[in-house]
């Protein structure tokens, strides 16, 4: 029988993509099937610590990874992008084979830890592990982390983990929380703390940056911070009252963003105010809002919100995800009215010459109100009758959906 040809070996396995046993059994075929199984079965791994995911005498799946990289060396070139569901809070911390693997890892690209759950670990992570993703994040091929749910003793060491990765394209931080005596920290006194200083040539370039703790804004925006954030493309921020100054001044310094999503938290001010004057390359704008009749009104904060963007300006779509509840029963109809003319202040400024190039309004209600309930539908109803140019232009686009 002859040599099967190279591509027709890569074109077996390719289709053999998510069924690991067949990988499997490729890797024995024939020494010509081993790179490209190895490929298909290690390039993305997905690591769980919970007591569900444990296997014989209670072994976790990094510990399992880690002897089949021990025995077999040449595996780790294939790791490239790896996943960490925690699971439970003490997870990271109680695994010794996690540090070992992650400073193992030679050519990852990305790095994700995720616990899996919408509540944070309360567990601060040990210095060993944050000395390990240090090392894997050191790697030359690596340029995305994204961390969640996860509590740190002090955000110096994010910076000072973050130091080590020199080509950092994408960074996700949410969701984070530090110990509660580092909960306001100034930025110039936490970074008084580190060492070398970082020259412009010598940061990693963001282009993708998502956060919402606003302390971890002002960090990144000192002149010591080891990324460099005025390249960013993608940014996603939450808006907080005390602390909107730091994310107004990390969209002023994103002069090149082009797609910008933000949620807005029910206790902004007016110096809550973001300014995209400054943001003429932006085109697409996403943005989550609640909206509580008579207790919390960001129309204002939206319309100047438009108002700011420049009259050059690159903008093709908005979308608007509006949280409806049931309004409180000492709701007065000049209350109501004055909202309803907030929309419609909304609607006309959005037809303005320098919206022009707009092709897309995508306007989400999410109802947060009792089913058979028809008062915030009602509303909803009154609410997009002052809509009349949008729907004219015919770039209008409504939805609804229930979350409760």
């Amino acid at each position: 029988m002859g040599r099967i040809p190279p591509e027709l070996i890569d074109n077996i396995i390719d289709f053999l993509h998510d069924d690991l046993e067949a990988l499997r059994e490729c890797c024995t075929v024939s020494s010509a099937w081993v790179a490209s199984s190895r490929y298909h079965l290690f390039s993305h791994v997905t690591l769980h610590h919970h007591p569900d995911f444990l296997g014989p005498s209670n072994v976790t799946d990094c510990h399992r990874l880690y002897r089949v990289v021990e025995g077999t060396p040449q595996i780790i070139q294939y790791i490239k992008h790896l996943v960490i569901h925690n699971g439970y809070s003490r997870g990271v911390n109680e695994d010794r084979s996690l540090p070992l693997l992650l400073r193992a890892l030679s050519s990852i690209q990305s790095l994700e830890i995720n616990p899996g759950q919408f509540v944070r670990s309360s567990v601060v992570w040990s210095e060993d592990f944050l000395e390990a993703i240090a090392s894997a994040i050191s790697c030359k091929s690596f340029y995305k982390l994204r961390i969640h749910a996860s509590t740190f003793n002090h955000p110096i060491s994010i910076l000072q983990m973050l130091r080590s990765c020199k080509e950092l394209k994408d960074l996700h931080l949410t969701n984070i929380g530090f110990l509660p005596w580092t909960q306001n920290p100034v930025p110039s006194a936490i970074l008084a703390h580190t060492s070398d200083d970082e020259s412009e040539s010598g940061k990693g370039r963001i282009r993708v940056l998502s956060l919402d703790h606003p302390v971890i804004a002002g960090c990144l925006l000192h002149s010591l911070s080891p990324v460099d954030v005025s390249d960013i493309r993608e940014l996603t921020i939450k808006i907080y009252g005390e602390f909107a100054g730091a994310d107004a001044k990390l969209l002023s310094s994103t002069p090149q963003v082009e797609r910008l999503e933000v949620t807005l938290m029910t206790d902004i001010s007016e110096e809550s105010l973001l300014d995209l004057s400054g943001n003429a390359q932006l085109k697409y704008l996403v943005l989550e809002v609640p909206v509580l009749l008579d207790r919390f009104d960001p129309l204002p904060w939206l319309f100047a919100l438009f108002a700011s963007i420049p009259a050059v300006n690159s903008l093709e779509e908005i979308a608007l995800t509006a949280t409806i509840d049931l309004p409180p029963p000492h709701l007065t109809l000049p209350v109501y009215q004055d909202s309803l003319d907030g929309w419609k202040s909304i609607d006309s400024l959005l037809v303005d010459p320098k919206f022009s190039a707009l092709r897309r309004i995508r306007l989400d209600f999410a109802l947060d109100n009792p089913i058979e309930d028809q008062i915030v539908p009602t509303i909803i109803d009154d609410i997009l009758s002052q809509f009349q140019e949008l729907d004219n232009r015919g770039i209008l686009y409504v939805d609804t959906c229930e979350i409760r």
